[in-house]
């Protein structure tokens, strides 16, 4: 049996000391005693033997960070190190070294130690967790005068000299990113259109250029929220609103994805379904054309888009609202499978790779389970007295959180069964902090007298955010997910779309391939992990 630890460095800070100090080394040397002693008791009573190991915890170390923080103890650390030193502090090569000579022998499991011997212009990253450099992805690229269609990050030390919108040149080594290095693919250098790396070796110009639209609207929205708002919030709103999630704390974007709402935080169906609601009323409040309104929806959509950054679940929203408008004003039926899947078509035609995406499979499969299972489970609800509008908003949670087990599996270790309650409590307040978001915040801006109305918002947005950290410190509630495969998950699927209306059979089959498709899921999923 082995006993892991992680969080040594973290706990000798949290607790008033250094471990480059001898106060904080005899505490160390403490603890890891302690330990021991407890193995050598459980030696002996179970008669097998106990032993220490200093552990990665790539997961774990970011949970027990999160729950730290809920319970008032972490107040400054996103995920604990596995080392004594962590590889992002600056320190002497000789101290990491003695650290090691001092404990490493109290870790009969073994003990983890990184040095970095490669020159500071170098990426160097420390169990694939942490990044200890900066960088900036660059566009418009001309590589010795030759206009490159792709960006290329650009790493630097220290604080930079430049502002979003500046021109650079310079003198660099270009290297060329490997899209599936490590044999995985790297869909966030996909989706940023990243195909090259470099550091600046000479002759840095910087000349200053003009920031685009996106990026006045980023910079106009974070420094009026930062100016009436803590942090955390301000970064909430620019999230809420253009999808940016770039800037939030690694605690609130780690409770949110352990809690089941992180959807919460990607603009979706549910703030364009809002925006094109709002307006609909309004167009048809003014009796304007039918051909009218849509232009005017789709102009405004694409430019909600382009502030959002394209990104899948706001493209498949707004190509799904537009596809439905303009069913509306030639007079043709909307289905809505049909329309998801000219969403899909149209997105994987631009970017094909966006299959292996995980926002892309979780975007359109969470619509493909509302659409598919939402409506059975719903009857069943009713069916126990349930009054039709909870059964409704029971029916869309129950199948998202199920229908996306399959999905959830090949990106996540495990989930939260708690994450349905969440979802249920947490939705509504969101979407009510939305509204308000997306309605008055422009107006404060013109208006800051108003700001009292937007502190409702810092308010929902708290009390989502403690939610979410409590239900992701639950750790009983928590699942582990075994990799169900490409195979099992479109079996499943198909399974899903073989009992809607669009295959020609008796209710009765349709509800035998329903169960077996639920049965499947749950027996792979009990399964144990090989």
């Amino acid at each position: 049996a082995t006993t892991g630890l992680n969080g040594i460095n973290e706990a000798i800070e949290i607790l008033g000391y250094d471990i480059l100090e001898p106060a904080g080394q005899k505490i160390v040397g403490y603890l890891l005693e302690t330990v021991n002693s407890i193995n050598d008791m459980y030696d002996k009573e179970m008669k097998y033997a106990h032993n220490c190991e200093q552990t990665p915890s790539e997961s774990s170390a970011v949970k027990a960070a999160t729950k730290d923080h809920f319970m008032g103890i972490n107040t400054q650390y996103d995920l604990y190190s596995n080392q004594f030193i962590p590889l992002i502090t600056e320190a002497d090569m000789l101290d990491r070294i003695q650290l090691q000579g001092l404990f490493d022998s109290q870790f009969s499991g073994g003990a983890i130690a990184h040095i970095n011997v490669e020159d500071r212009k170098v990426r160097v990253i420390g169990n694939g967790t942490v990044d200890i450099h900066q960088f900036v992805n660059l566009e418009d690229i001309k590589i010795n005068d030759k206009t490159e269609n792709q960006n290329v990050r650009l790493y630097f030390d220290g604080d930079k000299s430049f502002e979003v919108g500046d021109i650079l040149r310079f003198s660099a080594k270009i290297q060329r990113i490997d899209p599936y290095k490590d044999k995985e693919f790297s869909s966030y250098n996909y989706k940023q259109n990243v195909a090259y790396e470099c550091n600046i070796l000479s002759n840095l110009e910087i000349v200053k250029g003009n920031k685009n639209l996106s990026e006045k609207v980023d910079d106009a929205v974070s420094s009026f929220t930062q100016q009436h708002f803590n942090s955390d919030v301000s970064k909430l709103f620019k999230a809420v609103l253009l999808g940016d999630k770039t800037d939030l704390a690694q605690y609130i974007t780690n409770s949110y994805s352990l809690s089941g709402i992180g959807h919460l935080l990607a603009v979706s169906g549910l703030h364009i379904g809002f925006i094109v609601s709002m307006l609909t009323f309004v167009l048809e409040k003014l009796k304007s054309k039918r051909w009218v309104n849509f232009c005017i929806l789709a102009i405004i959509l694409f430019l909600y888009s382009y502030l959002c950054g394209f990104s899948s679940s706001v493209v498949r929203a707004t190509i799904m609202s537009l596809v439905l408008l303009l069913a509306r004003c030639i007079g043709k039926k909307y289905d809505k499978l049909n329309c998801f899947a000219i969403a899909g078509f149209v997105i994987l035609l631009i970017k094909p790779l966006y299959v292996f995406d995980a926002g892309f499979l979780l975007s359109f499969g969470c619509v493909f389970c509302i659409f598919t299972l939402s409506r059975v489970l719903q009857s069943m609800f009713q069916k126990i007295k349930i009054p039709e509008k909870i059964a409704s908003i029971l029916g869309i949670t129950f199948s998202v959180q199920i229908g996306l087990v399959p999905i959830m599996s090949m990106f996540f270790e495990s989930f939260s069964v708690l994450s349905i309650f969440a979802n249920i409590i947490c939705v509504p307040l969101f979407q009510i902090a939305y509204i308000l978001a997306f309605i008055f915040l422009p107006i404060c801006m013109l208006c800051p007298f108003l700001i009292f109305v937007l502190k409702f918002d810092e308010f929902l947005f708290h009390i989502i955010t403690k939610i979410s950290m409590f239900v992701s410190s639950i750790k009983w509630a928590e699942v582990s997910l075994k990799n169900f495969g490409g195979l099992i998950a479109t079996l499943f699927y198909g399974g899903l779309f073989c009992s809607t209306g669009y295959i020609m059979v008796s209710k009765k089959y349709k509800w035998g391939i329903f169960l077996m498709s639920i049965l499947c899921l749950i027996i792979f999923a009990c399964l144990p992990v090989f």
